[in-house]
């Protein structure tokens, strides 16, 4: 289907044809007729692009129609009909798995007690809407003080956001007053997006839209979902259940939003629009001047909101271990994180290896480590967790391995004997090591068949390994760190060398050069780690603290605790949670 700046741009580079399309059509019966000089001559006085100029002009005697169906008939090449296959097909099997996701991650934004619009979860804390729906003020006033912004949940639960989005960009001042803008050059630096924070990572429990890896361009015609809540604080109504299904098609002059054709209301605003791939294609944010939709494309905001995103399902660290006053707190693990965050994202780091700077000391940090692991596997919709732990001897590491991981729910098969490298056939060691690489390429597969990052949690061994066991466990890491779909948690094994590099921060580059795991050391901790922490807490708090107040709650949390030289004993670390836990309690009532 043509647009009118196809037509537009057919009449500057078929200036004959279209002359002879004006002169033919029946303009008498709308006016005065129209002439190509004299068209021209107007739009070189109003300094206007003569295909537009003409466009609004034949447009305005209601001919647009048959002047296109005219340039046609000339051999003009104008789309007319002709629609992208990719754009438009949806399958059905995943059509059908996105409406469910959607039931999930679908939200109302709640200003100032009055549902203002919808939004959808893009992380476990994190909602993704358009700017007006949470600012109340024109472009440029400074929103002080900021409304308070609820969230509504599709589960029924409604939890607070943070003040301060965690990235928006405002509107244009004619786009707030409720017209289309009518240059790119108004939505400079103004895309109308907001991303808030969420109090709690209750997002986790719902799952999260996809934004794609690359921005959306733009497609005619494409097919178009969009997920909404039209009839807003009509939470019963039969409008908001259900998908908005229609087009795209472009703006005039304008390539910072594009139109589309599903039916919307006022509550409508923020809502995701979705295209064929089921990945986020824009955010909606109103009506334009023909009463049709129009959405930001993710081109205005795709780098920023990515990184958001990315942020939230790897965060640089956490505070509590569920985001809430009663989790367990995390202090002074930050490494475990960053291992994470960079692990997430392809390259060399391939995972985590936690060791004890006193492997003698207690024993608590290793599986603490594991439900740090499970909480941030659970924040990331597209990983899953499978915790492999060695209490008694076994007689097929592979095979154990390989059990575990189909009990969490991927499937593998198990391990056949290849010849040369059957027992027997070759040293223990040998065949120990062929069957812990091909049970990882195995495990691989199957992750990638699922569409899945997997993070193998490998427990400290509560037994000694002969040859042959040790052999098969570091042919699996070997392998496992060289797989795309695989990612591994090595808890404790202090005593054996590891295949792999380690890396003690995230190396550069990031994507050249042999793979390692990123370097945990469990070690003491210091009253700058517990100052962390409190500002962390604080921050999701929404709370401003003083440094005397920081300082008081530090000297409190660590009095009386056994120290050398500043650094405290780890296990310690929990006796500084029980004494910070009232005052930070208190931060969220």
């Amino acid at each position: 289907m043509w647009t009118p700046d196809d037509i537009a741009n057919a009449i500057v580079d078929h200036p004959q044809e279209a002359t002879d399309v004006l002169a033919a059509l029946q303009l008498e019966d709308h006016g005065p007729p129209l002439e190509a000089e004299g068209l021209n001559a107007a739009a070189r006085m109003l300094g206007r692009e003569v295909g537009q100029f003409w466009v609004e002009q034949i447009e305005g005697r209601g001919a647009l129609a048959g002047f296109a169906a005219g340039l046609a008939t000339r051999g003009v090449a104008i789309d007319f009909g002709q629609v992208d296959l990719e754009a438009t097909h949806v399958n059905s099997g995943g059509l059908n798995a996105f409406t469910e996701r959607a039931r999930g991650f679908r939200c109302r934004i709640i200003r100032d007690s009055e549902v203002a619009g919808s939004g959808v979860l893009i992380g476990p804390t994190t909602v993704l809407t358009a700017w007006h729906v949470v600012s109340p003020r024109e472009p440029g006033q400074p929103p002080d003080p900021r409304p308070r912004i609820m969230v509504s949940l599709s589960d029924g639960r409604t939890v607070g956001a943070l003040p301060m989005p965690l990235f928006e960009s405002p509107c244009s001042p004619r786009e707030f007053a409720g017209f289309a803008p009518k240059d790119d050059a108004e939505t400079a630096n103004a895309c109308d997006v907001a991303v808030i924070r969420l109090e709690r990572p209750v997002g986790a429990l719902l799952g999260a839209a996809a934004l794609p890896g690359t921005p959306a361009s733009y497609r005619p015609n494409a097919s178009m979902f969009l997920i909404h809540y039209p009839d807003g604080a009509e939470a019963g109504a039969a409008a908001d259940d259900g998908v908005g299904v229609g087009a795209i098609s472009r703006l005039r002059r304008v390539r910072s939003r594009w139109s589309h054709s599903i039916g919307t209301r006022k509550g409508s605003s923020g809502g995701g629009c979705f295209d064929a791939s089921f990945t986020i294609a824009g955010v909606h944010q109103g009506k334009d001047n023909q009463v049709q939709g129009r959405l930001i494309p993710t081109a205005q905001f795709h780098a920023q909101v990515r990184e958001v995103m990315v942020q939230d399902q790897a965060p640089d660290r956490m505070w509590s271990l569920d985001g809430t006053a009663e989790g367990e707190f995390v202090i002074n693990r930050q490494a475990f994180f960053e291992g994470f965050a960079a692990a997430r994202r392809p390259g060399r780091v391939r995972g985590i290896w936690i060791r004890r700077a006193n492997a003698a000391g207690d024993l608590s940090g290793l599986p603490f480590s594991f439900r740090m692991l499970d909480r941030m596997v659970a924040r990331s919709p597209d990983t899953r967790q499978c915790r492999i732990s060695f209490e008694a001897l076994v007689p097929d590491i592979a095979d154990e391995i390989a059990r575990r991981v189909h009990d969490s729910g991927i499937a593998v098969e198990p391990i056949a004997p290849r010849a040369g490298v059957s027992t027997g056939e070759s040293a223990p060691e040998a065949v120990g090591a062929d069957r812990g690489r091909r049970v990882a390429e195995m495990i691989d597969r199957s992750a990638a068949a699922l569409g899945v990052q997997l993070w193998l949690f490998i427990d400290h061994p509560m037994v000694a390994f002969g040859d042959d066991a040790r052999a098969a466990l570091e042919g699996f890491i070997d392998q496992a760190m060289r797989l795309p779909n695989l990612r591994l948690v090595i808890a404790g094994f202090e005593a054996v060398s590891l295949p792999g590099l380690g890396f003690t921060s995230a190396p550069f580059p990031i994507d050249v050069g042999a793979p390692g795991l990123m370097l945990d050391i469990i070690a003491g901790f210091t009253a700058n780690s517990v100052r962390l922490f409190l500002l962390d807490a604080a921050a999701a708090a929404g709370k401003a603290l003083s440094t005397t107040e920081v300082d008081g709650l530090i000297a409190q949390a660590l009095d009386g605790l056994p120290q050398v030289n500043g650094v405290y004993e780890p296990w310690l670390a929990a006796d500084v949670g029980v004494r910070l836990r009232p005052a930070i309690r208190g931060w969220f009532t």
